[in-house]
This record gives structure tokens, sequence and C-alpha cells, in this order.
């Protein structure tokens, strides 16, 4: 890969994740957030707020594995590209 490709691949990549760090907080905020008029958060919303993040997290991050698992798949490397060559005896 040459170091424009580099730089291309990067962009994507933060792309993807600035994007998907933006859906996390509109989906959280709307689903814990219920009172504007306050400056702070209340307990509820910031313990909301806080589980909804680490479940959508944690969600993301299976899936990024997953994904991982696939790439090598989809690649044509087949089943064998995600398990090293057995050594024989």
């Amino acid at each position: 890969m040459n170091v424009e490709e580099q730089r291309k691949a990067m962009l994507s990549n933060f792309r993807q994740y600035a994007t998907v760090y933006n859906e996390l907080t509109e989906v959280c905020f709307t689903s814990c957030v219920q009172d504007l008029g306050q400056r702070r958060l209340s307990e509820e919303e910031a313990s909301c707020a806080d589980t909804c993040a680490a479940k959508l997290l944690q969600a993301t991050s299976r899936m990024v594995w997953k994904m991982a698992e696939l790439n090598p798949l989809q690649q044509g490397g087949g089943a064998s590209a995600l398990h090293p060559p057995q050594q024989t005896r």
C-alpha cells in the first residue's frame, strides 16, 4: 500500500469512527436526557447515559471483531485465513 492509499484508508477509518461516535451520542442523548431546562444531568439521566454508552461501545467492539474475522473470508482466504496453518510432524 503506497502513502496515498494509506492516507485515504486512515481518513476513511476516521470518518467511520466519527460517524459511530456521533450516532452513539445521539442515541444515548435522545434516550436518556429528559429535562433540557437544567444545567446538569440528573442522577438518573447520567446513569442512563453511562449504561447506554457502555452497551453501544461493547456492541460496536463486538461488531469490529466480527468484521475482522470475516475480512479474510471476503478476501478469498477461506477458513484457513482465520487460523494459522497446522504444523505436521
